[in-house]
């Protein structure tokens, strides 16, 4: 039989597995790319750069990154025309 886990162990759960989602994000090639796009279009003169999800990319990065981004003091937005699959960061 199987035994259902309590609300408070999965709220337990749920949060640590989101902590974990958060750093490894931060921490991954996709970061790396979007913080090299934002570094590149500043060194080009322009004040915006838009990131698109690659075809392997977990949507979910996007909050991890806007929420990251939004801290440093960018302005973030959705990319228009893009189904949820993009942003664009603004400085």
């Amino acid at each position: 039989m199987v035994q259902l886990q309590s609300a408070k162990v999965m709220n337990s759960v749920s949060n640590e597995s989101l902590v974990k989602f958060k750093k490894e994000t931060l921490e991954s090639d996709s970061f790396n790319k979007l913080v090299k796009g934002i570094e590149t279009s500043a060194e080009a003169g322009k004040n915006k750069f838009t990131y698109i999800l690659g075809e392997r990319e977990e949507p979910r990065i996007l909050g991890v990154f806007a929420e990251s981004l939004k801290l440093a003091g960018y302005e973030v937005k959705d990319t228009p025309n893009t189904s949820g699959n993009g942003i664009v960061v603004k400085w």
